[in-house]
């Protein structure tokens, strides 16, 4: 009997270790891929990136904090009237669209595993639903983001292409502006940008310098005539 019950504390305790290697991996694979997705946002857009992400940190705050949906937000920290007004109206709308998402999730979670209770099936399905937790509530953060805040990153687009429009004036065009920023975040792809470059102009540098060193022997050859 107790030789069946270690067996099955540890069978239970392997797959929770499991389980929760695999949420680390997964959550860790989630950040790169969204880090990177940000680093190429930011090349492309700075002052967008910067805001969304922002933006993305205060709707996880709001959802790790209990403070989603509405009617759950604190502003008494703020003296100002006219101050606290608008915090109120502008986190308002994040915790409504996380609440709104977040409610919508768990009800279709419970709904469809639900159906399962009771069986082995049940019991994968959670371990599968921890595993996928960090890239689903991700990705769904990231949509709350953009139908919270839309007219915010409009803001901050038309900020980039005001941006773009200045160095045009000074003379730096879009693509030679990004590549630097490109250049800067990735700097292992700037290496070996550079690299060919200089491998491209050392092969002309030499190719010039043999037609050269041919034409002085062709006009020495015809001096001699």
């Amino acid at each position: 009997m107790i030789s069946i019950l270690t067996t099955a504390a540890n069978a239970i305790l392997g797959l929770a270790i499991t389980a929760l290697k695999a949420f680390l991996s997964m959550l860790t694979w989630f950040l790169k891929l969204f880090f990177g997705l940000l680093k190429y946002l930011y090349c492309v857009l700075p002052v967008t990136a910067v805001v969304f992400c922002g933006l993305y940190c205060l709707n996880t705050f709001l959802l790790l904090s209990g403070s989603a949906g509405p009617d759950k937000i604190s502003t008494d920290a703020l003296s100002n009237e006219r101050l606290e007004q608008t915090a109120q109206d502008f986190l308002k709308i994040g915790n409504s669209e996380v609440g709104y998402f977040y409610n919508e999730l768990v009800t279709w979670w419970k709904g469809e595993i639900g159906k399962y209770k009771g069986t082995f099936s049940f019991v994968i399905l959670l371990v599968l639903s921890f595993v996928l937790l960090a890239p689903v509530v991700g990705v769904i953060l990231g949509i709350t983001v953009l139908f919270s805040y839309g007219k915010i990153l409009l803001f901050a687009v038309a900020a980039d292409m005001a941006f773009y429009v200045g160095f045009a004036v000074l003379g730096k065009g879009f693509m030679s502006v990004m590549q630097n920023r490109y250049y800067r975040l990735f700097p292992d792809a700037g290496k070996r940008h550079f690299t060919r470059e200089y491998a491209q102009w050392k092969k002309e540098r030499n190719a010039e310098a043999a037609e050269n060193a041919n034409n002085r022997r062709e006009q020495e050859g015809r001096s001699f005539l």
